[in-house]
């Protein structure tokens, strides 16, 4: 298969999101969190996660606009 190149947000972002929903392997970039069994509990602990490691700006609006990586 193709590797994609990921930016170091997408890298960043990937594992937030792996620590945030408890997954045991790296989400596909273009899988939206409730595919990846995310619920609304888990995305507060991804904004959170976000908010302390990337960037306090983080909306929650943005979150459910864009639901992947």
């Amino acid at each position: 298969g193709t590797v994609e190149t990921m930016s170091p947000l997408e890298t960043k972002m990937q594992e937030i999101f792996m620590r945030a929903f408890h997954l045991v392997s790296p989400p596909d970039l273009r899988t939206p969190f409730g595919l990846l069994g995310g619920t609304s509990v888990g995305a507060m602990r991804a904004l959170h996660l976000i908010r302390e490691e990337i960037t306090e700006k983080m909306d929650i609006g943005l979150l459910f606009t864009n639901p992947s990586v």
